[in-house]
């Protein structure tokens, strides 16, 4: 692509003004906040990251974005005069504590500026009394006398923000009014349409028990920099990893009764600073009791690949917007270290509950996010099935790699295809020597990845199967075990592993329907520390996972029939996922099983050969084809903010269909 003079003059101006903001005294008072709590090492990962992300090539800068994703006034006064049959009562819990006046108007405004007004404000303000008031009740009591949908309430003492939370969660429990409570933080605000956007929800499907929206991290309103957090469908794995749910949450009155401890609180002081995020653990797995019950009801999706939950729901639009203010951890994440120790007890907590054996949980160099070791509660024989022809080299790499890690037991089924060089035959005859080794020769003139593998099963000796290309170098000695640990789970039907270049890029972290037309591996050829959100770094859900190192239970490969033969190069490993997933099956990305992935990075050029070109637009097509609903829908692991056209979770370039009514 060649640059015009306006390109390069708009590059120009855009990174002089990325330097000129990092003279900025207050960005120069951050770095050097950053690097006396965090030291050198984290000072460059965040300045990298920074850098990252300002260079980022966006079609559209999000600012624009959020302003095409925003309901016209034409829109908003449609929405005020729409009619639902029911009529949810919003119970919003805001505990205040020496909130900036700025700040509080902002988030009064939002409220008022809502085009669906049935919902209530339990105000509750902790801040130090003198003489029966604060600094806030002035403002406050004025706001209340104006309108009845603000209850404001002075609490006799700081209790913590659990504590004054619970408080204030009492109050909206009491009123007869409130169905669902929404917990918002004091110096946040939302957007007009959010309780609308809800609303539609809960009408659509009277099953709905939680729902959260995607939002944006702003110093002020209309702020320039703000940067967007666009989540997935609900992800079971990715919330065990970090509480990416956040805002703007709403759950069912009678669930958050459900989960009141013996004390008779909601949230609990012991978590302070991650008290949310035990929150709302607690009530995800109350909701999942019931998705068990509901699951019948939701065949169809479930057959399509689309199901994630009957009872959670993510609205895809940026409806909250989470003010990085002074001393929060949106803001710097040090600021509130004690947090992230709550935040993993929370878990450990959560775990217990479930009683999942764990053996430890684990903050990892991003803050906020966690790692969890798993015991293993056995060792099942592993067989390592490899598909090869020729480079003998790369296949001894990859076994040997695998053989040196600490998982034992296991047995190698290598499928010989076709070589034709002597150094291949001469290694097959030192492995023909090894008790774990099979060689099995599959004569077929046409290759075919699909049948190779069908093949190579059927020898299998062990229950765990782990699908492996043999241009691939098992980095971390712990992988195996990680794998099988997150298979032994319950509800999981495979797991895939980081799978990187020699230079250190991502190959593999995860697949997504629809990226480039059919599939395609989301952040491929970035460094996992530029992913976005951190997610290359967290054991999440996707769609799909690469075959090029995938293990999954014998069992689950038969009752899926195996790989469909008709995907004989491409997109076999994503059909066969998303029949697990056809199951009600979860498929489960780990970071913590790492792998070199050396060859497929000059794959590209398998696209020159005209028939190969043709045969990969033709699967491409058979997968779109067979799984319509799911293509129709969206990836419900991607969000539809995103752009199907490149792996960094960019901004798309045209708006959804359903962002207008």
């Amino acid at each position: 692509m060649t640059l015009n003079a306006g390109d390069i003059w708009s590059s120009l101006k855009r990174k002089s003004l990325f330097v000129a903001k990092l003279a900025h005294p207050g960005n120069i008072k951050k770095a050097y906040q950053i690097l006396q709590k965090g030291g050198p090492k984290e000072f460059v990962r965040r300045f990298k990251s920074r850098m990252h992300y300002q260079y980022a090539e966006q079609r559209y800068q999000y600012r624009d974005y959020l302003n095409i994703m925003r309901p016209t006034e034409k829109e908003l006064a449609q929405q005020r005069k729409a009619h639902f049959a029911s009529r949810p009562c919003f119970g919003v819990v805001i505990p205040l504590y020496k909130t900036k006046l700025e700040y509080l108007q902002d988030l009064l405004d939002s409220f008022k500026a809502q085009t669906y007004t049935n919902f209530k404000l339990f105000m509750v303000d902790a801040s130090p009394i003198e003489d029966g008031r604060t600094v806030l009740t002035d403002m406050m009591r004025t706001e209340a006398e104006n309108d009845p949908r603000i209850i404001y309430k002075i609490l006799p003492k700081n209790d913590g923000i659990a504590g004054n939370t619970n408080q204030a969660i009492q109050l909206a429990m009491e009123d007869p009014d409130v169905t669902h409570i929404a917990l918002c933080d004091h110096d946040d605000f939302i957007e007009p349409d959010t309780f609308y956007q809800y609303t539609k929800v809960l009408n659509k499907d009277r099953n709905i028990k939680i729902i959260y929206s995607d939002e944006d991290v702003v110093k002020h309103k209309d702020d320039p920099e703000a940067s967007y957090v666009m989540k997935p469908d609900f992800n079971p794995y990715h919330m065990e990893s970090c509480n990416y749910i956040n805002h703007f949450f709403v759950c069912e009155k009678e669930l958050l009764e459900k989960i009141k401890t013996k004390d008779g609180l909601y949230e609990q002081p012991e978590f302070d600073g991650a008290q949310d995020y035990d929150l709302y653990l607690r009530l995800i797995e109350e909701a999942l009791k019931l998705d068990q019950k509901l699951k019948k009801q939701e065949t169809e999706k479930i057959k399509a690949a689309i199901y994630t939950s009957a009872t959670i729901r993510h609205v895809p639009r940026v409806l909250y917007h989470w003010r990085a203010a002074e001393n929060s951890t949106a803001q710097d994440p040090h600021n509130k270290l004690y947090a992230f120790d709550a935040g993993k007890r929370a878990l450990e907590a959560y775990y217990k509950r479930l009683g999942i054996n764990v053996k430890a949980v684990e903050h990892t160099e991003v803050w906020g996010t966690y790692r969890t070791r798993y015991q293993l509660k056995e060792k099942p024989l592993v067989s390592v099935i490899i598909p090869n022809k020729d480079h003998a080299k790369d296949l001894q790499t990859a076994i040997e790699s695998i053989k040196s890690g600490s998982y034992k037991k296991l047995e190698f089924v290598i499928i010989e295809n076709n070589s034709v060089e002597p150094e291949t035959f001469a290694y097959y005859d030192k492995l023909k020597k090894q008790k774990d080794v099979k060689i099995l020769q599959y004569d077929a003139d046409e290759y075919n990845f699909s049948a190779l593998n069908n093949y190579g099963v059927k020898h299998a000796s062990g229950d765990i199967l782990l699908l492996l290309n043999n241009d691939t170098e098992m980095i971390d000695s712990d992988s195996i075990g990680e794998m099988v640990a997150i298979l032994e789970r319950e509800q999981v039907g495979a797991v895939g592993a980081k799978l990187i270049f020699a230079d250190g890029e991502l190959q593999h972290a995860g697949v997504v329907t629809g990226l480039g037309g059919s599939a395609g591996h989301i952040f491929h050829h970035l460094r996992s520390e530029f992913s976005y959100g951190n997610r290359a770094n967290c054991v999440v859900n996707y769609s799909a996972v690469t075959a090029a190192c995938l293990m999954v239970k014998k069992s689950t490969y038969k009752k899926v029939g195996g790989f469909d033969e008709n995907f004989a190069v491409a997109f076999n490993d994503v059909d066969f996922c998303l029949k697990i997933r056809a199951l009600g099956d979860l498929i489960v990305y780990t970071p913590y099983a790492k792998f070199y992935h050396y060859e497929s990075k000059s794959r590209g050029a398998d696209m020159i050969d005209e028939n190969k070109r043709l045969r990969m637009e033709q699967e491409a097509q058979q997968l779109r084809d067979k799984w319509p609903k799911l293509y129709q829908n969206g990836d419900p692991y991607y969000n539809q903010n995103f752009t199907l056209h490149r792996s960094d979770c960019s901004l798309r370039e045209i708006q959804p269909s359903d962002f207008r009514d």
